[in-house]
């Protein structure tokens, strides 16, 4: 009886101690959840996300990646940006970018961020776009984003007239100033955003460093993938982040660019009348810098033929007739930007001449059109802007420099040819009314996204034939 109470003592205590060790396991685990935070975001390890655009400018509906729940704990693990936790897209971009200088002051968060870097590799509106999407994708993803502006082949200076943003966007600068972050050019060149290990799986993680470069349209590998992030209404704020916006955000003018903008916009304000109508903007793409010689252009530069200036004439006269301007050349304003010298001293001659005055538009007909000169060589040019009040037609202004820097950037080291490239990108998308672009232009194209107007585009008159871009029916 001894023995056999002894030995129900002895269970008892042994039950307890594991009662208290089993407590004691719990109380841990509670502790630890605590300390780690779910945060909501695109599954990463899937196909990378990209909003994306067509070829001609125009927005492409991508479709979703998968979601996924991933924990991040506080101590060992760098916190994420979370869109879906903001309902405005200027508290939103104002978010990313204090999360983004945090993360980067922060070594220890910073070494461990998933990283995007968009490489400038094309024309400005092709890189535009490519860069609102790449841009879009980070913010998605939460991943800190960073340009990196030159490449070994590559000379494009167009940060010689943009100022940073609200967050630290250089990636060579970023190299040396915040080593901590542990990033590399080596990291780049091992595996762009699309691509993966040999004989990986579809789910394996993408590496922490994404390179995208080149021109982003809806064929590229990364598009199409975002379009349940517009359709779930997980988050409503994706609409307000459109390639307008985002444009906003990301690119505004340095004390240089300024320099060439003000006296354009100040030019065009001036002396405008009580019942001014509207500033019309003409984008002519002539393809003369890939090219002056006509017959030596490759095929996807030939946006107009021969003489094609004349149909942005007939259209100027079409919208001074409209309603909206009433026949009276005083209520407008043109603004004329193209590649071309001499197409763009030939157009401004003919829409100063008496074929746009008062007199002629308000009569029956108004004759004879005056067809600007073709291309040749170029023209000097006198100081930074162009521009004189028409005695009898329109009152135009227009960028003067020697150099021409709409297609090529890398071509070009002279900055001031870069300057006058995006005063006039700028001066189209921000202080134009009504464009009237040339079709299939990703310049004029990306400059007018998010425009709240009217917007016409002009197909070459060989449109549709071979050697020719197909019609776009520019006249809608």
């Amino acid at each position: 009886m001894g023995l056999s109470l002894s030995m129900t003592r002895s269970h008892a205590s042994s039950w307890l101690r594991y009662a208290l060790a089993m407590l004691l396991l719990v109380l841990h685990v509670a502790a630890a959840q605590q300390i780690a935070v779910e945060v909501g975001v695109p599954d990463v390890l899937s196909t990378a996300s990209m909003a994306s655009v067509n070829s001609d400018g125009s927005s492409a509906r991508p479709t979703s990646p998968a979601t996924t729940s991933v924990q991040v704990v506080a101590s060992t693990a760098p916190a994420l940006f979370n869109l879906t936790q903001h309902t405005q897209a200027a508290a939103a971009l104002r978010a990313y970018a204090e999360w983004h200088n945090r993360t980067l002051a922060d070594s220890a968060a910073c070494s461990k961020a998933p990283v995007l870097v968009w490489e400038a590799m094309a024309g400005w509106g092709d890189s535009v776009n490519a860069l609102t999407s790449s841009f879009r994708h980070a913010l998605v993803t939460s991943r800190l984003f960073f340009i990196r502006w030159q490449s070994k082949n590559d000379k494009h200076l167009w940060k010689t007239g943009l100022q940073m943003p609200d967050f630290h966007w250089d990636y060579e600068d970023t190299l040396t100033q915040f080593p901590g972050c542990r990033l590399s050019l080596k990291a780049l060149r091992q595996r762009s955003a699309h691509e993966r290990p040999p004989n990986s799986k579809a789910d394996d993680p993408l590496p922490r460093v994404l390179a995208i470069s080149g021109t982003i349209v809806a064929s590229h590998p990364l598009a199409n993938a975002l379009s349940g992030w517009y359709d779930s209404g997980r988050c409503p704020v994706i609409w307000s982040l459109g390639d307008g916006a985002l444009q906003r955000f990301l690119l505004r003018p340095n004390a240089a660019l300024q320099s060439w903008l003000d006296p354009v916009v100040a030019e065009l304000q001036r002396d405008r009348p009580a019942d001014f109508a509207g500033v019309i903007g003409l984008q002519l793409r002539s393809g003369y810098a890939d090219a002056p010689d006509r017959a030596k252009r490759p095929s996807n530069a030939n946006f107009l033929a021969q003489g094609d200036e004349r149909l942005f004439l007939d259209k100027v006269e079409a919208l001074l007739r409209s309603t909206r301007f009433g026949a009276d050349p005083r209520r407008a304003r043109v603004f004329l930007t193209t590649d071309s010298p001499d197409v763009r001293d030939a157009v401004e001659k003919a829409l100063r001449s008496e074929r746009f005055s008062a007199k002629a538009l308000a009569g029956a007909s108004a004759g004879a059109a005056e067809t600007p000169a073709a291309d040749g060589a170029e023209s000097e040019a006198v100081g930074q802007t162009a521009s004189a009040p028409a005695t009898s037609g329109l009152h135009v202004v227009s960028v003067q420099s020697g150099s021409v820097s709409h297609c090529g950037p890398h071509r070009n080291t002279d900055p001031s040819g870069v300057l006058r490239m995006l005063s006039e990108w700028f001066v189209l998308s921000r202080h134009v009314d009504v464009p009237v672009l040339t079709a299939w232009s990703l310049f004029g194209a990306s400059a007018v996204e998010g425009h709240k107007g009217e917007v016409h585009r002009i197909d070459a008159s060989n449109c549709g034939q071979t050697g020719a871009k197909p019609c776009q029916n520019g006249f809608a």
